[in-house]
């Protein structure tokens, strides 16, 4: 062994150049497999290969045949051929529903799993942000409608409600009812307008007003209980208390991702 490393070495002294030569070309066959050709490699390991499989037949239902089962892997190779094209062809960069299918799929790796909150957190939690709770002032009401273009005495409307008669029977029939529990004027001015709304909630309980103009028509009203706004108890709440916990840690979780995300990129925004 020593005689032929000795043997060489004084090769290399007095033929540098050819020696040189003979190295690299040994080293470019060792090497030509890998050098050799520009086509990207799709490597399918092992692991891969029988998740496809277990996933086909989960979907199949049954254990799938020889020929089913080389399928499922042509299947799989033409589908990560085609998404390493769409990004060679900048999809991901330029076509929109591309993008947003790739946003949604990181929005969903980013989010993460959060540990039940215990009562004492929760009761904290509460405390915090108690005015997300707290429920609106709201009215329960009597009410009568007439359509846009209906023949009726206003005065008369009034006195015979006033009188006592049933305004259960009076009227057209409306999206209300004839009578409304617990309504808040936001959720009033959703159906009739702002200006109906703040109209039936600056009247005095106890009496029939009316007319009273919406989009939809007429309207008479007796406005029967005020019901102030109020703070739900910890135990009427914890349902919605534990929901926000989750909703607000998962957020703040992904937020911190994103913070350290955003520290890989520098942004530049044109102003024209």
């Amino acid at each position: 062994m020593r005689g032929l490393r000795d043997t060489w070495a004084t090769f290399w002294e007095r033929e540098p150049f050819l020696s040189f030569s003979i190295f690299g070309g040994i080293t470019f066959l060792l090497l030509s497999p890998y050098l050799g050709s520009n086509k990207e490699t799709i490597v399918l390991d092992a692991r891969t290969r029988e998740s496809v499989i277990e996933r086909r037949t989960n979907l199949e239902g049954r254990e799938l045949t020889s020929d089913e089962r080389d399928q499922a892997i042509a299947d799989h190779l033409r589908d990560e051929m085609l998404v390493r094209e769409a990004h060679r062809n900048g999809w991901h960069l330029e076509n929109g529903r591309v993008r947003q299918r790739l946003v949604l799929a990181m929005r969903t790796a980013l989010n993460e799993d959060v540990p039940e909150p215990s009562l004492a957190q929760l009761r904290a939690f509460f405390q915090a942000t108690a005015d997300r709770y707290r429920v609106a002032p709201s009215v329960s009401l009597a009410h009568v409608f007439f359509e846009a273009g209906s023949s009726h005495d206003p005065q008369q409307v009034l006195a015979s409600l006033r009188d006592g008669r049933d305004f259960r029977e009076m009227g057209d029939a409306s999206r209300l009812g004839a009578q409304v529990v617990r309504v808040t004027e936001t959720r009033l001015a959703g159906a009739l307008g702002e200006s109906f709304a703040a109209n039936v909630f600056a009247l005095a309980p106890g009496s029939w007003s009316g007319p009273l103009d919406s989009s939809l028509g007429r309207h008479y009203v007796r406005v029967e209980t005020r019901h102030d706004g109020e703070l739900p108890t910890f135990e009427v709440a914890e349902p919605h208390l534990r929901l926000d916990w989750d909703r607000t840690r998962r957020a703040e979780i992904y937020e911190r991702k994103m913070e350290r995300m955003r520290e890989d990129y520098a942004v530049h925004v044109e102003t024209r």
